[in-house]
């Protein structure tokens, strides 16, 4: 078993780079149906829905002021967010949308972060690759 802190953890997206202060992966949902009737007694009956909603990912980042980014609403493109291992990185890879990108306030004596959120648009993946 690999348990292990985040330190080492990556992410790529076309037109962002940065080093990565925290990385949230976010959460795949599914939403149910319910389909109780009138004979249904308890509790109401679900069923799952045909598609899972694959989230949103955010990514806090050390702001660099001489680099260029992407456009918020820009064309999808591959989103990869990396877990260190031992051998081989464990990765989440999808095609994701740029949803909102907050660049850093200006004060004095402290760090400028970067935030960018990300939207997985379901064309390709989000798909889990295990480490080893």
């Amino acid at each position: 078993m690999a348990i292990d802190t985040g330190i080492g953890g990556a992410f790529t997206f076309s037109g962002l780079t940065g080093t990565p202060i925290e990385i949230t992966p976010g959460s795949q949902t599914i939403d149910t149906i319910d389909i109780s009737d009138l004979a249904t007694t308890g509790h109401a009956e679900k069923l799952a829905a045909d598609l899972i909603d694959a989230g949103e990912a955010a990514i806090r980042f050390q702001f660099d002021p001489t680099q260029t980014f992407p456009t918020v609403g820009g064309v999808a493109a591959s989103l990869t967010l990396t877990w260190p291992t031992q051998n081989t990185s464990a990765t989440y890879i999808g095609t994701a949308i740029l949803t909102s990108f907050e660049y850093p306030a200006l004060a004095l004596s402290t760090l400028q972060e970067g935030t960018a959120s990300f939207t997985f648009d379901g064309v390709t993946g989000p798909t889990w690759t295990q480490g080893t």
